[in-house]
């Protein structure tokens, strides 16, 4: 079986899908303004009562303008961090309600009897929640709630016509459904898997970073330690020296200079080294 959700992601993945539906969000509402204006437009001469298209524009265009005013409110809000679940609950809400109206719209305008302007109807309402899948699969929950109250009332108005063709149609937009939920996880899948990639690079980087601050301060310490045992050897070699100097000014035997000369020569390599 195909589980349509995965386990709730943690506040940093969850922060990220909130950010994400809510810079796609613009371009959702222009779309929304424009189909909304289309499908008035066409519908107007399709046989639809005129104050049905009214109320159900006022409708959409109202919730459109409150959903801009909420993105607004969220790009300014300096807690949306803190207040992640608020933010998704309105957000996720507005969308349902989005798609209930597009679904809304399937079920008051879908004219059998005019197949150009059911047809019309049925692209465009099919391509919004195409659209969808790339713009709210982010976050799935969000999409799934959008694109089932878009497609299950167009699905059940379509079956309800009664005729062979309108019940095969249904029976596709089933399928339709079916598919685009699969595709819709998918997305989000990849989507996830890009963020966990990205952690783990964030991650590694930083762990790199540590692992070299490290390794210079070993340099550094190690840098210390041998220019300290260095001078703690010399001071002795010094004082060798000095001793050196002292029995080749008392030594008279030539041998025993040699021997002194001998013994300074070394002394004056391992000082150099």
């Amino acid at each position: 079986m195909i589980r349509l959700f995965s386990p709730p992601p943690d506040d940093r993945i969850r922060h990220l899908q909130i950010e994400t539906l809510f810079k796609h969000a613009p371009t959702i509402y222009v779309a929304n303004y424009l189909n909304s204006f289309l499908i008035v437009l066409v519908m107007w001469h399709g046989g639809v009562d005129y104050l049905t298209l009214g109320i159900w524009m006022f409708a959409m265009l109202s919730l459109i303008t409150s959903r801009v005013i909420l993105t607004r409110r969220y790009w300014r809000d300096p807690q949306r961090e803190a207040r992640l679940n608020f933010w998704l609950r309105w957000f996720t809400s507005t969308t349902f309600l989005s798609g209930l109206m597009w679904g809304l719209a399937g079920i008051l305008f879908y004219v059998p009897e005019n197949g150009t302007y059911g047809a019309f109807l049925l692209v465009v309402l099919l391509g919004i929640g195409a659209g969808a899948t790339t713009f709210l699969s982010p976050h799935l929950p969000t999409f799934v709630s959008y694109f089932t109250a878009l497609m299950v009332p167009l699905i059940i108005r379509v079956f309800l016509v009664g005729d062979v063709p309108n019940m095969i149609l249904s029976g596709m937009m089933v399928i339709y459904l079916m598919v685009f939920m699969l595709l819709a996880r998918n997305v989000n899948e990849i989507f996830l898997e890009s963020i966990l990639l990205r952690f783990d690079n964030l991650e590694l980087v930083h762990k790199l970073t540590e692992d070299k601050e490290a390794a210079e301060k070993a340099n550094l310490a190690k840098s210390k330690f041998l220019a300290a045992a260095s001078h703690d050897l010399r001071q002795p070699l010094h004082a060798l020296t000095l001793l050196s100097g002292a029995l080749a000014e008392r030594t008279e035997s030539e041998e025993n200079r040699d021997i002194n000369d001998l013994f300074t020569k070394r002394q004056d390599v391992i000082l150099q080294a």
